[in-house]
């Protein structure tokens, strides 16, 4: 992570302060690259090619095909049959780069801890059966997806609320300076800097990169009263949670809960919080 890091920094730095900067492309890169070096031991090499590898090209199609497919009329889908035939081409080209990843690990054996031999090698404690290649494959295609997708978007929201404050900016280089100093960053720093923390923090409760979560009430729980007994749920109705407006709730959250302040993030601030205030990507207790 940190040879891909200074790949990003490198690349910044070498266009010069006049130079435009493409923020959420370049956390994508990153964000890949890591997913696929860390868990995989694949480079995608990203940030020598001014074109983004094929494989996140295919995701997007995927993922945005995916959300229209659920919203789509069986006629609609009758007439309009491209997005249906790039839907399942996408699908497999990015089956073929896993089993890509398999060959060349299967021909290649590395002594590493890292979660491709986990799924190839590993076996289950009770059956002791190994997971099938498609398994692995699709495996695999999760984690480059959301191994990836949600944290480059966090990154992004980060730059914005850091250029839009530079006190805070200011402020979170001050402590990577005590921390770090002038040698590389490791994994012992990170749970030395909790600012840092509390502007991850702070930027999820506004801006969560998972914006909403659909929840369902299991049909043998029956009908629920929640909210203090104030709204009745049916049983089978599904209930939307808008993650942004639960993190900027003014009961929770005080009259300044759309301004960014890392602070209240910070130590007991955030320790002291109501339970169940924020929780970024989780289904907030009804209760």
């Amino acid at each position: 992570m940190y040879d891909l890091a200074t790949q990003l920094v490198a690349k910044w730095a070498r266009g010069g302060p006049e130079q435009r900067i493409n923020v959420t492309d370049d956390y994508t890169r990153l964000t890949l690259d890591s997913i696929a070096l860390c868990a995989m031991g694949k480079r995608f090499n990203s940030f020598y090619s001014e074109e983004m590898h094929p494989f996140v090209g295919a995701m997007v199609r995927f993922l945005v095909e995916s959300g229209a497919r659920a919203r789509k009329t069986k006629l609609e889908a009758l007439i309009w049959r491209e997005p249906e035939r790039q839907y399942w081409k996408d699908i497999e080209y990015m089956k073929s780069v896993c089993n890509e990843l398999i060959e060349h690990r299967r021909a290649n054996p590395v002594d590493k801890k890292d979660l491709l031999n986990a799924m190839l090698f590993g076996r289950d404690p009770k059956t002791k059966e190994r997971l099938t290649d498609e398994s692995v494959v699709n495996n695999m295609i999760t984690f480059l997806i959301a191994g990836h997708e949600t944290t480059s978007g966090l990154l992004s929201f980060v730059t914005y609320y850091l250029i839009k404050h530079p006190e805070v900016c200011e402020k979170a280089r001050k402590e990577v300076d005590t921390v770090v100093g002038t040698g590389p960053v490791t994994a012992d720093h990170i749970t030395k800097m909790p600012y840092l923390e509390a502007i991850m923090r702070e930027t999820l409760r506004l801006n969560p990169t998972a914006p909403g979560i659909s929840i369902t009430i299991r049909p043998d729980q029956g009908d629920q009263i929640i909210g203090g007994g104030k709204y009745l749920i049916p049983k089978g109705v599904t209930v939307f949670c808008n993650m942004p407006s639960v993190g900027r709730d003014q009961s929770v959250f005080g009259d300044d809960a759309e301004e960014f302040k890392p602070e209240r993030m910070y130590g007991e601030n955030f320790t002291k919080l109501p339970p169940n205030a924020w929780k970024v990507g989780h289904f907030l207790n009804a209760n």
